[in-house]
């Protein structure tokens, strides 16, 4: 991918959860999840060694009137948010001249590595996808690290077509499972995201495979993705509408 192709790191908020008895809408599930977003998600874009991209969240449409109270928030981290699946966001960059862009996926509750939008800018082809499939599991409560190796994991980088109305959609492609079997990215193996357990899911998620790591392996993990201190982060850039949210 050239140096100045537009790149996006796009994630959506979810205001649902799913149980074990099925699919269920909670008051407070957009508020939890927009904290995890805040203390971990957004850090970990901070932290890229490549700062040649733009953050970005998207909510579910309608849901407009509770995104208000964090957008605040959202702006002091340098975060668009879009409610309408992207149509305002493309017509801004066909108002640029641009006819494509690449747009980089991950969950509202996933980490990438410092190294990761470098390695989507080098590794990336111009006019195709790439596909990460190995990283690592966080439990936030328990603090037990895994690692994990996915076929199609929901962190890969589309190359979109624009029109007025949005994001041209990509025949056969209906979400993160099918990306690898019908897109045929390009695949990056290095390890560089991480998915955080929290206990409110869209989805049960992956299993993560081998045993938990212990000793200096999991110390570096942690410190390079800033596990234990994501307070700590905000509190450093003096990031005041942030620090509101997070500690309410």
């Amino acid at each position: 991918m050239d140096d100045d192709a537009p790149l996006f790191i796009h994630s959506k908020i979810n205001d649902t959860w799913k149980s074990q008895r099925g699919k269920f809408q909670k008051p407070d599930v957009l508020r939890h999840r927009m904290k995890i977003y805040l203390l971990y998600t957004v850090p970990s874009f901070l932290r890229q060694t490549n700062q040649n991209f733009t953050p970005w969240l998207d909510c579910r449409r309608g849901s407009i009137k509770e995104i208000l109270p964090y957008i605040a928030a959202l702006q002091e981290a340098g975060v668009i948010v879009t409610c309408d699946g992207g149509a305002r966001r493309a017509w801004q960059l066909l108002d640029r001249g641009l006819t494509h862009a690449h747009v980089t996926r991950i969950d509202s509750d996933d980490m990438y590595d410092p190294a990761a939008v470098q390695a989507i800018r080098e590794r990336t082809p111009q006019n195709h996808h790439s596909l990460f499939i190995r990283g690592y599991v966080w439990n936030i409560k328990t603090q037990m690290l895994m690692r994990i190796h996915h076929n199609s994991p929901p962190c890969y980088t589309l190359r979109q077509e624009l029109a007025e109305h949005g994001f041209i959609k990509l025949p056969g492609y209906h979400g993160h499972n099918g990306v690898r079997s019908v897109l045929k990215p390009k695949i990056i193996s290095q390890r560089l995201f991480l998915m955080t357990r929290h206990g409110k899911h869209v989805g049960r998620g992956p299993l993560a495979s081998g045993p938990k790591l212990t000793g200096a392996a999991r110390d570096n993990v942690i410190a390079r993705y800033g596990l234990l201190k994501p307070v700590e982060f905000w509190e450093e850039r003096n990031a005041k509408e942030v620090l509101k949210f997070v500690r309410s």
